[in-house]
């Protein structure tokens, strides 16, 4: 596939998955608070980037960080949701 067409299929790809982020929600906060979305939201991203890392065989890496650096993700992680 050449690369202009690989950009264009992206690029409907994502407008297309991004429309439906809106409605997904508001569907969702028809049956859930705020904080219980969030919740669920953020064990599935984990889960779904976990299983990502593992498939691609650098589990091992994050395990490698120092104790600041995690401290720095968790605080950078934290500003999402805000």
């Amino acid at each position: 596939m050449i690369d202009q067409r690989k950009a264009y299929l992206f690029g409907f790809t994502t407008v297309l998955l991004w429309s439906t982020v809106a409605t997904a929600f508001k569907l969702a906060l028809a049956h859930l608070t705020p904080v219980q979305l969030l919740f669920w939201a953020a064990l599935v991203s984990t889960l779904v980037l976990g299983s990502i890392v593992a498939v691609q065989g650098k589990l091992g890496l994050i395990f490698g960080f120092t104790r600041r650096e995690y401290l720095r993700s968790l605080a950078l992680g934290a500003l999402n949701p805000f």
